[in-house]
């Protein structure tokens, strides 16, 4: 995996000692802050889902893991279960993603109610790393309607 150094910057001080108010006893000192080392995470979690669903018609609902390192890693998850939803699928698993590959998951969803509505929330645990991921709220909602939105075009 690589490590990208990130640069910092510098820091610039212009200061005086106590007491001395003369112009030229100003000091400017210019320091270059050290680069860091910035680690790739290991495994990297992606949700994919319509922008909207209808009320009572499945959709897919796919969770893709990636390893990006050169190690066979193991991720446990878990989708726990949703009151707005019915799903199909295995709820919690421990599956094996080969170096520099990826694993999907794939679900099908059918939404029991109408409106902005939290997907079923999925949490993924790296054994390796004991790391745990859990994605934002917003990056786990779809809008429910109750039918099909249909354009209206009133030509004149």
């Amino acid at each position: 995996m690589r490590t990208p150094k990130l640069s910092l910057g510098s820091v610039h001080m212009k200061w005086r000692r106590q007491g001395d108010y003369t112009e030229d006893a100003c000091v400017s000192t210019k320091h270059k802050l050290p680069e860091v080392n910035v680690d790739a995470s290991p495994l990297v979690m992606s949700l994919n889902c319509p922008p909207y669903a209808i009320l009572g018609e499945s959709f897919t609902y796919a969770i893709t893991i990636c390893n990006q390192t050169q190690l066979l890693q193991e991720a446990k998850f878990a989708l726990a279960d949703a009151q707005s939803f019915v799903l199909s699928g295995s709820h919690s698993n421990t599956v094996s993603v080969l170096p520099k590959s990826e694993h999907v998951f794939s679900y099908k969803l059918v939404p029991l109610t109408c409106g902005q509505q939290q997907l079923p929330k999925i949490t993924l645990t790296s054994v390796r790393y004991s790391a745990e991921f859990q994605p934002s709220t917003i990056a786990s909602s779809v809008f429910v309607f109750p039918s099909a939105p249909q354009a209206n075009s009133t030509a004149k």
